[in-house]
């Protein structure tokens, strides 16, 4: 720096790029000190950021994290305050586990729990998943990332103490999406940070209710996806949340139904024809018609609907809902969802997809997903057997196709736009006609 103070690579413990300048640096020192730099460009930064990461890469002495096990929880706690222990939340096989798992009784890499109508206090709550994971993985140690709440929807999260020095840049966001967007019992909350140089984000939600307000949900999924203030927000805003982060898990009371008759639905339960519900599953109908969660992926449901159960029960559905402006009508229906976006290049194995019937307070079952993702190194070697010319240090992309979904009529040709902080301003493509085959030719000389 211009200060000239020298600083050795055992005392960086991380590089934390800032995404809202896109020539701010901060280092993060071994003792917690943080320096922040500012580059004259953005390439500049990029080099800096390479040959730190390439050093430290030589004489590191842990290996690389290729992958991270993670669990997300999911539940509809139904404004009744939990139990004092919730330790069997954390189960992977029992009794009480519906569905499939083939991790049991591993300690994940990171906890991620999402509730709805929760009636216990932020602090309160962290405190008893804390102690809950600690009698789970006793020789383990948990540290919260961090946690959001809204009304009664709230996200926690939590890493082990083995990577916490790989966390970095967390951020939290809400929105509202109830009456006018202005009242909180609808809306989502959100954590986000980054592991390593892997961006990941955690969306709790919970989203209108009634089987008839399907594009209701469609909406507040739209308005959420835009909303949410994390991530690289300030140079991609036009981009929805998925396309900002590596791994987006994206978990809550969604609230879609199953358009079906009440005793069909019954007995399919009865017969363990869960996957017979799923053609008359709304999320899975839409998720079709690319109207919400495009490209994003859910485990094999192979367990019962989550909702509408009777308080205090696992065995029995209620239908009628009873309501001081009218009786509402709930087939039982898979309202508790999770599913996961990741972007292209980044692996990702569902290892479990189940519900718990542990808990029975709540007319809601809590629904558990667990996955192995991979993760980037922070560290990009340049070496490249690949490589057409030594000598030419220049980077070339090639799309040997490319679809666009276009939602609009007009105009009749478009270009595309090239966002990225590899990249000088923004390259865009010549007008190309809606026609894909003639598109194809245009792209090729760009």
């Amino acid at each position: 720096g211009k200060s000239g103070t020298e600083y050795f690579h055992h005392q960086i413990k991380l590089l934390e790029k800032n995404y809202k300048d896109p020539n701010k640096m901060t280092i993060i020192f071994m003792d917690k000190k943080k320096r922040d730099i500012v580059f004259d460009d953005t390439r500049t930064r990029e080099e800096f950021f390479q040959t730190v990461s390439q050093i430290k890469h030589i004489h590191k002495s842990e290996k690389d994290v290729k992958t991270v096990s993670v669990f997300c929880c999911t539940w509809n706690m139904g404004e009744v305050e939990p139990v004092s222990d919730i330790i069997h939340l954390f189960d992977d096989q029992g009794d009480h586990i519906c569905g499939y798992s083939n991790q049991a009784k591993v300690a994940h890499d990171i906890y991620a729990i999402g509730s709805q109508e929760a009636n216990i206090t932020e602090k309160d709550w962290v405190n008893l998943i804390k102690r809950a994971l600690g009698h789970k993985h006793p020789s383990v140690q948990y540290n919260l990332v961090g946690s959001q709440t809204l009304a009664g929807i709230r996200i926690v999260v939590l890493v082990k103490s083995d990577h916490i020095n790989k966390v970095s840049n967390p951020e939290y966001s809400l929105v509202k999406t109830g009456v006018g967007g202005m009242v909180g019992n609808k809306g989502a909350v959100a954590v986000s940070f980054a592991f390593g140089s892997t961006n990941m984000a955690f969306v709790s939600c919970h989203l209108a209710a009634r089987a008839e307000r399907k594009l209701k949900r469609n909406q507040m999924y739209q308005d959420i996806s835009r909303q949410l203030n994390l991530g690289r927000k300030s140079k991609f805003s036009s981009f929805d949340l998925p396309l900002r982060f590596d791994h987006l898990f994206w978990l809550g009371d969604l609230n879609y139904r199953l358009d079906c008759e009440y005793r069909e639905v019954l007995e399919r339960i009865k017969v363990g024809d869960y996957n017979g519900l799923m053609k008359y599953d709304q999320l899975k109908a839409q998720q079709m018609q690319g109207n919400v969660f495009y490209d994003f992926k859910e485990g094999e449901i192979n367990f019962p609907p989550s909702y509408r159960y009777k308080r205090g029960s696992r065995d029995d559905y209620v239908y009628i809902k009873y309501k001081t402006t009218g009786n509402v009508h709930n087939v039982p229906s898979y309202c508790d969802r999770i599913l996961l976006h990741s972007l292209p290049q980044l692996k990702q194995t569902q290892t479990g997809y189940f519900s718990n019937l542990q808990y029975k307070a709540s007319d809601h079952a809590p629904v558990i997903a667990t996955y192995q993702v991979s993760t980037r190194l922070q560290y990009v070697s340049s070496k490249n057997t690949d490589v057409e010319n030594e000598n030419d240090d220049s980077l070339k992309i090639r799309f040997p196709i490319l679809q666009a979904k276009i939602k609009t009529n007009s105009p009749d040709r478009f270009c595309v736009k090239f966002f990225s902080y590899l990249l000088e301003g923004t390259p865009t493509s010549k007008p190309a006609p809606r026609v894909l085959a003639e598109y194809n030719e245009e792209l090729s000389s760009f």
